[in-house]
């Protein structure tokens, strides 16, 4: 799976805020279990919240009307198709992909239901039988199309009962059978990280108990079998919250985290702990490449890749305690200088405007997998800004400078990078146009992503959320070699 990090304090507090007072049911494959959520401002639709107005949403979708190619001969666009829905918020728990030789897979939510969209080349149909009142969700498919869906579901009754939990939902998508992952009566059930080991084996992390001090979380791992979630306990090497699990293509559990300032990504296996990478003093914003399929000629067990100032850098264990990275040229995060936000007076009054011009890739707008032979893809957008900031003396408790963006005409690009692990440099795959990054409505939580990418064999699916004037809308490709 795509695995993204932030603080991960925020986890619990934006579930929260999501779930409380849902009222929905769940429907799978046709059969309805107790727990229910409502859209905003009407009923609920296939796979979805309430419309605007009281009416049951809809959805379309459509070919993108300028398609990317391939940088060269380096792959095919088998599909580039945008995909509507009628809530405001469509998109607001992140997008997922997945994909088989087949198939590709899109997921998200909106108004706290998922929805899965079959995807092919002309247009997106829902997956029937699919009611989740869970956001943000992930998702996961097998070679063979087996689906995982994952979400918390849980819903606020009393300060003592939160029913509902972490359910997976797992098989194939005409028979996906609900597992309940965990259920504490206290508290939502937020998921960490979710994948399909090498084997077909779910896995799915969570967080078991909530505590008063550091590290603040206990964390289990839960694998399905035989149609039951058998659960333990799941460690990490450090105490920072910028925490992450995975299976590596030897089937091995990793846990990911940190040493506090100048932050030291390391990563545990069986307990032993290695250091990834240089050190950061930015941030740890990074995300741990999908397991490619097949897995098992790789030599390398897993990979990350993690953005902080000078650009994109994709991290990987070698020998017994070793790494390596590999840093992707002209991916400097973006780093705006025009002042922004509110801030106190200077002595000389409020600022004359300034224009921004500033080039990088935005906070968190990037994912990794793999693909056979040790390579790993990354898909990143990169904002060009262009806009102006204007001041004005404003009350916010004291007297403010308040800015404001005016003459707005960034451009955005996506771009998709093929990265060798074991020789060779970075290549292009694909560098497009895009519509505007949407972050409106956006959970800004742990595993919501606005950018996600997935390999199956040599095949490619990547999903960004987007907007223009219609508003919200899920871009998904398909790149094929």
């Amino acid at each position: 799976m795509q695995l993204r990090s932030s603080a991960l304090s925020l986890v619990l507090a934006a579930l929260a805020a999501a779930s409380a007072g849902c009222n929905a049911s769940i429907t799978i494959n046709g059969s309805s279990s107790s727990s229910t959520s409502s859209g905003t401002g009407g009923g609920s639709g296939v796979g979805g919240g309430g419309g605007s107005g009281g009416a049951a949403p809809t959805c379309s979708s459509s070919p993108t009307a300028k398609p990317a190619t391939c940088v060269g001969a380096a792959c095919t666009v088998a599909l580039d198709v945008e995909v509507r829905c009628t809530e405001y918020e469509f998109g607001q728990g992140g997008v997922r992909v997945g994909l088989d030789a087949q198939k590709t897979y899109l997921a998200t939510s909106a108004s706290g239901l998922a929805r899965v969209f079959d995807v092919s080349a002309a247009s997106a149909e829902v997956v029937p039988g699919i009611d989740l009142p869970a956001a943000p969700i992930d998702l996961a498919v097998a070679p063979d199309g087996t689906m995982l869906l994952v979400g918390d579901v849980s819903k606020f009754a009393n300060p003592n009962d939160y029913p509902g939990g972490l359910l997976a939902l797992y098989g194939k998508p005409s028979a996906l059978t609900p597992v309940v992952i965990d259920d504490p009566m206290d508290r939502y059930s937020p998921f960490m990280d979710v994948a399909l080991a090498p084997n077909g084996t779910p896995h799915v992390w969570f967080i078991s108990k909530v505590v008063n001090g550091p590290p603040f979380y206990e964390y289990g791992e839960a694998t399905i079998e035989s149609g039951q979630a058998v659960k333990a306990p799941a460690s990490v090497p450090g105490e920072t919250g910028w925490v992450h699990f995975a299976v590596g293509t030897d089937g091995k559990s990793v846990g990911f985290e940190a040493t506090n300032m100048p932050y030291q990504l390391r990563a545990s296996v069986d307990g032993v702990v290695r250091s990834l990478g240089t050190t950061t003093a930015w941030s740890l914003d990074y995300v741990v490449a999908s397991l490619p399929w097949p897995a098992a000629a790789e030599t390398i067990p897993y990979a990350v890749a993690l953005l902080d100032n000078p650009g994109i850098r994709v991290m990987f264990p070698t020998g017994v305690t070793g790494s390596q990275e590999i840093a992707l040229p002209n991916t400097p995060s973006l780093a705006p200088s025009c002042p922004s936000g509110a801030f106190e007076i200077p002595p000389t009054g409020c600022p004359g405007a300034c224009h921004e011009s500033a080039v990088g890739v935005e906070a968190t707008a990037f994912s990794a997998a793999r693909l056979p032979g040790d390579v790993v893809v990354v898909a990143y957008v990169v904002k060009h800004d262009d806009y102006d900031v204007t001041f004005q003396e404003a009350i916010y408790d004291m007297p403010v400078c308040a800015s404001q963006i005016v003459n707005e005409h960034s451009q955005f690009e996506l771009v998709v990078e093929r990265v060798p692990l074991t020789g060779g440099q970075p290549s292009e795959l694909l560098r497009t146009n895009i519509d505007p990054l949407d972050w409106q409505n956006f959970y800004s939580a742990e595993r919501a992503s606005i950018v996600d990418i997935h390999a199956s064999g040599s095949a490619i699916a990547i999903a960004l959320r987007l907007t223009d004037a219609g508003g919200p809308k899920i871009r998904t490709l398909r790149l094929e070699p």
